[in-house]
């Protein structure tokens, strides 16, 4: 199998940086060198330096060391295995571990962005007491501690999080609820708001709820909303150059009609 057949760990590289510290952090250095060895230095540098400083080392030397000549000469057949245990420890991690995200703390941060004297507790109160007074008791500690911002793991790539609002807002409008009250939980709260200022009430409501309701989320599915979600905001960001290109277009014709009027008038 030549190198432009088979690229060693081209299933494990996009996997979410926390997950994999989580993943590769009790192997061995040796298998931690080789993995590395086959991503790009910022990646490398991030995930090193969530390593002990004796351990960072250790996987340091080991890259400078890994023979490249030998992979390069099609010797895949370590780097091969090692990808499989790798990808079935990924399957067995995903059932179990699981982030913290959302909750009555995440919807209160994002209620007091939007105004808490807005009609969306009222609704809150009548669908799910019980959540109401959590978010109520949230609220009432965020005024006791000034600025506090409740900070979700940074599970989410920079490609969703940091994407422009109008792009989000557009993906948004057409995802499943939930996967709608997922996204939201992972951006900045006051990105969150300014989106949901753009939804209708009932729509507001049903977010913040599900935001308010949302516990530990298994692994795999973030993976998943995230691998899609991404793909949409890469498609979105494209369609205004085709958008452009269309209303250069029409603008030419209605300068062509235009001149072909006045010509007839003359």
């Amino acid at each position: 199998m030549s190198s432009e057949e088979y690229l060693p760990f081209k299933n494990i590289i996009n996997t979410e940086m926390e997950f994999l510290i989580y993943l590769i952090k009790e192997e061995h250095p040796q298998v931690i060198a080789l993995i590395l060895s086959f991503f790009d230095n910022n990646k490398v540098e991030s995930i090193l330096k969530n390593l002990s400083e004796e351990l960072q080392n250790d996987v340091r030397e080991r890259i400078e060391n890994t023979d490249q000549q030998l992979l390069r000469a099609n010797n895949y057949e370590i780097p091969c295995k090692i990808e499989q245990y790798l990808e079935k420890k990924i399957k067995e991690a995903s059932e179990k571990y699981r982030f913290n995200i959302g909750g009555v703390e995440c919807a209160a941060e994002i209620l007091s962005q939007i105004g808490t004297d807005s009609n969306i507790i009222y609704r809150i109160e009548k669908e799910i007491p019980e959540i109401e007074q959590k978010i109520q008791a949230a609220l009432e500690r965020r005024k006791k501690i000034k600025d506090k911002k409740v900070k979700n793991k940074s599970v989410m790539g920079s490609g969703v999080t940091q994407a422009d609002t109008k792009i989000l807002l557009k993906i948004l409008l057409k995802e499943h609820p939930q996967i709608t009250a997922l996204i939201l939980s992972f951006l900045d709260p006051e990105k969150t708001a300014d989106i949901l200022w753009e939804f209708n009430f009932e729509k507001q409501c049903d977010m913040i709820m599900r935001i308010a309701c949302m516990r530990n989320v298994n692994t795999e599915i973030i993976r998943r909303v995230y691998k899609n979600f991404e793909k949409n905001i890469r498609d979105a960001e494209n369609e205004p150059k085709k958008s452009d290109s269309v209303k250069s277009a029409v603008k030419i014709l209605n300068q062509i009609g235009a001149a072909q009027t006045a010509i007839k008038q003359n």
